[in-house]
């Protein structure tokens, strides 16, 4: 149950920045030129981030959903969308 809660915490918080992104103006050029991350990227991510806020909710009331199976596939795909930060955030002229 711990970690359920754990996955909502992160997916939700994981959507709220999807959603500023999609709204903010302010994008580096590796996020806009290298990756390719729209506006519509961003919603994505935050429609996908839901569906699994939905599923570790879910979680909390049933307790056959596999919680580190969703914690593993979430954890890839936050790591891939932060990806597309790291390197603009690294880099001094963006």
């Amino acid at each position: 149950m711990t970690w359920a809660l754990i996955g909502l915490a992160v997916t939700l918080g994981a959507m709220l920045v999807a959603l500023l992104r999609a709204r903010g103006a302010n994008r580096s050029f590796y996020e806009v030129e290298v990756y390719g991350m729209t506006t519509r990227s961003h919603r994505r991510f935050a429609l996908f981030s839901l569906a699994f806020a939905l599923a570790f909710a879910a979680r909390l009331v049933w307790s056959t959903i596999p919680t580190v199976a969703l914690l593993t596939i979430y954890t890839v795909a936050l790591l891939l969308y932060a990806a597309s930060f790291a390197r603009g955030a690294s880099d001094p002229d963006s």
